[in-house]
């Protein structure tokens, strides 16, 4: 029997097809029913809500995943090292992408995050080298640590205006990625873009008032900081970025000048 299923719920699955079309009227994929299995293509049914953790971990060879837009859970680890994963569709109904979902799926070069989704967990994308451009839509309003560290080719981020906050290692890593904008909302920026060395530009909103000083730290490219004129915690003068209450500089660039006019002090 390929398919072990109770009350709904696919428990495991024993067949050895790489293509497979799993049954209608299964709602649930349980734990570690893939695990490790050799499949390439997985054909979900409409009747699906949740996939549950570890369910397609280290299926090294599924090159895709097209969810159905009746899931609204995928648990955490869901999708972990599945090696040859090119691409993703994720329902229209998901409204937070767990823990390390697809972390490792180095082969990932296409995602969609639906204007549904509110929180993008801890290390979701993680080390997903492929990829090369994200949209995270207006929708999100958490972003946790590491979502999106060592994507050595993402060129390309577009932050959700309703971001409050930057997490620690968003974006570590990012080798590949030249420019940022944080948008106005973002009030507090962690030690979010240590070591992207390709990053040259970086702007900065007018919510801004707590930055972490190692924030930009090994970004050895970055030349060029702008802040929004509406800003009253910071300003930039010659490329020093200054908090404005303790003149201290808590950063710069390759071609910062420090000035001399009293603004900063330490």
């Amino acid at each position: 029997m390929d398919f072990i299923i109770q009350d709904k719920k696919l428990v495991k699955y024993n067949g050895s097809s790489s293509n497979v079309v799993v049954p209608e009227g299964v709602e649930i994929i349980g734990e570690g029913a893939f695990y490790n299995k050799s499949v390439r293509e997985v054909v979900f049914p409409n009747t699906l809500k949740e996939i549950h953790s570890y369910a397609f971990a280290h299926c090294v060879n599924l090159s895709s995943a097209v969810i159905p837009d009746s899931v609204e859970k995928i648990e955490r680890d869901a999708f972990q090292f599945c090696l040859a994963m090119q691409r993703v569709e994720l329902p229209s109904s998901l409204s937070t992408i767990e823990v390390e979902t697809f972390v490792s799926c180095i082969a990932l070069s296409d995602v969609v995050i639906p204007d549904v989704v509110t929180k993008i967990r801890a290390r979701a994308f993680k080390e997903c080298y492929r990829l090369s451009e994200v949209v995270i839509p207006n929708s999100v309003t958490t972003m946790e640590e590491s979502a999106f560290e060592s994507c050595k080719r993402l060129t390309s981020v577009s932050l959700s205006e309703n971001l409050k906050e930057i997490s620690a290692g968003a974006f570590i890593g990012c080798d590949a990625l030249e420019t940022i904008s944080l948008p106005d909302g973002v009030k507090t920026l962690r030690a979010a873009f240590t070591d992207c060395s390709a990053l040259r530009s970086v702007y900065f909103g007018e919510s801004l008032n707590e930055v972490n000083a190692v924030a930009f730290e090994g970004c050895s490219s970055l030349d060029t900081i702008t802040l929004s004129e509406k800003n009253k915690n910071y300003k930039v003068v010659d490329n020093c970025f200054i908090d404005v209450n303790n003149k201290t500089l808590l950063f710069g660039t390759n071609k910062s000048v420090i000035p001399k006019d009293g603004s900063v002090v330490k």
